[in-house]
């Protein structure tokens, strides 16, 4: 994601020194925003800015990052992705009651512990709400699988372990659904006291177009006989955001893609992480995930270098992304001279 920023700085002071030598005019406004905290979810950085400043730029058509990787189809099609949305955030946190008593003398009472296993269980085993978009097909028809396959995955009835994405079967399954993690669990204080209360908290990761009922009410139906011994409690709460693939941006950067990446399929994809995006895409405007990968580079192999030990990626992606983003930005807003 660096390569990107660092790319981005490049060509904004590029066409920044050429408006200032007379020798672009530029039909429309180029910012620059290098805002800080992204992965902490940006409560210091662009979202702070759209709560507390939101005049500071314009956020009608916005870029940053993850696209530009490739999907090989089985019958040999090359696809490059562009990442058109992103999943929302639905935190929650399930408390239980139990019966309190000594541990010596345990017969007859259920624990909050023991109550917490049942909702694990329950929830480990639950079917959550799959996808059902074009964004979804988009993606699933770019590995080229057999029609019986392509079916399943597209109507919901596959029930497999997504290994036919290879190293993508991870991703496949988190953009595919409502996910939902169990990441935190408490209960209990001295060794020797059944506790009575305790809870469970889930990273809930959403669809565009589920709400918060929507995430309650699939917990519900997951727990089943459970439900009515639960209370559900909100935590932080975000809605997936996407933008339309008919737009003048868009069309701008399925051209430049095109044009770097000859005979490709530009492919519309979900994100399964967040960023700084869903805060212009909620205030109106639109934004995608640019990149451009002149190696080659899967979105498999891409996507297992975030945050890795080693993560690094070819110098000439670094290349082909700050030279292909010259062009889809003097192509959008109009500068009339051409990237070298």
């Amino acid at each position: 994601m660096l390569h990107l920023t660092a790319a981005m700085a490049v060509v904004t002071r590029r066409i920044a020194q050429e408006i200032a030598d007379g020798g672009v005019c530029p039909q429309a406004s180029l910012t620059f925003v290098a805002a800080a905290d992204e992965e902490a979810r940006g409560g210091l950085g662009v979202p702070w800015i759209g709560e507390h400043h939101p005049e500071a730029f314009s956020w009608d058509a916005s870029l940053s990052e993850m696209g530009g990787a490739h999907i090989r189809g089985a019958r040999g099609r090359d696809s490059v992705v562009v990442i058109v949305g992103e999943k929302g955030a639905a935190q929650r946190r399930l408390h239980v009651r139990g019966d309190a008593g000594h541990g010596s003398i345990p017969l007859g009472r259920v624990s909050a512990v023991e109550m917490l296993g049942r909702v694990s269980r329950a929830l480990a085993h639950a079917q959550w709400p799959h996808a059902s978009d074009e964004i979804w097909a988009g993606f699933v028809r770019a590995f080229e699988f057999d029609a019986s396959l392509e079916s399943a995955l597209l109507d919901g009835t596959y029930d497999g372990d997504y290994s036919e994405f290879g190293d993508l079967a991870a991703y496949a399954h988190a953009v595919s659904h409502m996910t939902v993690a169990q990441t935190v669990v408490r209960a209990g204080g001295p060794i020797n006291v059944l506790p009575s209360s305790g809870y469970i908290e889930l990273d809930i990761r959403t669809l565009p177009g589920q709400s918060d009922d929507d995430v309650d009410r699939a917990i519900f139906e997951a727990l089943g006989e459970l439900a009515p011994s639960v209370q559900i409690e909100r935590l932080l709460s975000e809605p997936a955001t996407a933008s339309s693939i008919e737009t003048t941006l868009y069309r701008a950067i399925e051209e430049v893609l095109r044009e770097a990446h000859p005979g490709a399929v530009v492919v519309p994809i979900l994100f399964p992480g967040g960023s700084d995006l869903r805060v212009g895409r909620r205030k109106g405007g639109v934004g995608y995930g640019f990149g451009s990968c002149a190696s080659g580079a899967t979105l498999g192999e891409v996507y297992s270098q975030l945050h890795a030990h080693d993560e690094h990626m070819p110098i000439e992606d670094v290349f082909s992304t700050a030279r292909d983003l010259e062009r889809l930005v003097r192509r959008y807003i109009g500068a009339s001279l051409h990237a070298q």
